[in-house]
């Protein structure tokens, strides 16, 4: 839900104003039950809602999180700027949190602060936003905590709002802006009258029958198409877009997994992050499938030991790992180093998932080997507890990477990452089907030595740190 506009400049895609009273909850599965956690105004609630795998491409528009999580978040303003929270101030917060689009304020400092920083150029990193988000000390959340979701909040920065993990380490002009309620008021008009100002617009009949935009709109509409009582994205390939159950903002494509609507400045859609959001869920649906089946041959197994079934095994097994091998280089290499260059640290709990996850190949590969009745039942409930891990693992990645490749490259870059991606699964599988290990990849610590065709899946993917 946030888009890089270049310059430094990121621009969050609006959000509906029911998402400041909509009830959330987490739901998760455990041993086959849903476990429903309430999110509610408090640190291990904001941590829940980023952390909930059933609200998918959630909004982290820096007013939401402002307003339903007021007890963690908290906005600084510098009263040398804005010496008192009048309306005047808060629509200038509104325009550093990108909204509306084109601001529309007279005299806005916001816009004149983002003017300046334009023209600095590199020296732009120099100059304190005249607003930020930072942690209320009064939250009391522990060291691992703080630490966690100062990491997730960082995504709200941009060249006119910062980000402060602790607000002792700001100047002393700035204080915080505690009258939330006229924040949410003042929000909720002005997206009621781009919403009203965009649907009186004349529709172009071509463009209404293609389902797409019509042509010749003022520069400064609203960015969100109305669709009977609902407001949602036009989708790519026709599909409609809409909120899931608790309000996360998906595409709907025929045939096509959710994906998040991103929008550009002038309110069209952003087809390039939209084929990357959907190429990335893709990567995992062709192994959830995979994983599906040697879950259910697995089980297979432990009713009858017939060397057909065993063989089954042994090709389920051997799918799902090269496929996962060749994922695993392709994040490893290309993707996740990339992603580190922008945001520090941000894959760090990813690549260690991957390399725990290694073990369990291991003593998978260890169980099949060894296979007799007597450890079949073992065997399954080894490889279900690896799945419902590896579920989790990129259940994670879609929701906390996934909004960041959508947030800090530009269409070309994430055209080039989809491209180096490609490039390096084929040449991975034919490298692999020809017997030998890929040769190491660029950017990604040290890839596998060259080797025979004896290499087992999940020793590649130790080699890469799996």
């Amino acid at each position: 839900d946030t888009i890089d506009l270049g310059d430094g400049q990121v621009h969050h895609a609006p959000f509906s104003p029911e998402l400041f009273t909509r009830q959330f909850i987490k739901k998760v599965s455990e041993n086959g039950k849903t476990i429903e956690e309430v999110i509610d105004n408090s640190w291990s609630g904001l941590m829940r809602y980023f952390q909930a795998p059933n609200i998918r491409f959630k909004s982290r528009h820096p007013v939401l999180l402002a307003a339903r999580f007021s007890n963690v978040v908290v906005v600084m303003r510098d009263r040398n700027q804005f010496q008192t929270p009048n309306e005047h101030a808060i629509r200038a917060f509104l325009c550093a949190a990108s909204f509306p689009p084109h601001c529309k304020l007279p005299n806005c400092p916001t816009c004149a602060f983002k003017r300046s920083v334009a023209a600095k150029g590199e020296g732009a990193a120099d100059y304190l936003a005249p607003w930020c988000i930072a942690i209320r000390p009064t939250c009391m959340c522990p060291p691992e905590a703080f630490r966690w979701l100062a990491d997730h909040l960082a995504c709200v920065k941009s060249h006119a709002l910062g980000f402060v993990a602790d607000p002792s380490m700001l100047p002393a002009s700035y204080i915080s802006c505690d009258n939330i309620n006229d924040m949410v008021e003042i929000y909720t008009r002005i997206f009621a009258l781009e919403n009203s100002s965009k649907a009186a617009l004349p529709a172009k009949p071509d463009a209404a029958a293609a389902g797409g935009p019509a042509d010749g709109g003022p520069a400064d509409a609203g960015v969100f198409d109305v669709v009977g009582d609902d407001f949602g994205f036009a989708a790519p390939g026709g599909g409609n877009a809409g909120a899931d159950e608790e309000g996360g903002l998906m595409f709907a494509g025929a045939g096509q997994g959710a994906f998040s609507g991103a929008t550009s400045e002038d309110g069209n859609n952003e087809p390039v992050r939209g084929a990357f959001a959907e190429y990335y869920i893709g990567l995992h649906s062709d192994l959830r499938v995979l994983l599906s089946k040697l879950t259910e041959v697995a089980s297979a197994v432990v009713a009858s030991l017939s060397p057909e079934a065993v063989e089954e095994l042994h090709n389920a097994y051997f799918e799902f790992t090269e496929a996962l091998a060749v994922h695993a280089y392709v994040e490893d290499t290309i993707l996740f180093p990339e992603l580190s260059k922008r945001v520090s640290g941000v894959t760090e709990a990813y690549n260690y998932d991957h390399y725990k996850q290694s073990d369990h190949l291991t003593r998978i590969h260890e169980s099949i080997n060894r296979l007799d009745p007597g450890n079949a039942a073992e065997l399954f409930l080894r490889i279900n507890g690896f799945a419902a891990v590896h579920e989790e693992h990129m259940e994670k990645e879609e929701e906390h990477l996934l909004p960041y490749f959508l947030s800090v490259f530009t269409d070309q870059e994430i055209m080039t990452l989809m491209r180096k991606s490609a490039e390096a699964a084929t040449n991975t599988r034919a490298t692999r089907n020809d017997g030998a290990t890929p040769a190491q990849g660029g950017g990604g610590g040290a890839g596998p030595a060259g080797g025979g065709g004896g290499s087992r899946p999940q020793d590649l993917m130790m080699q890469e740190g799996f």
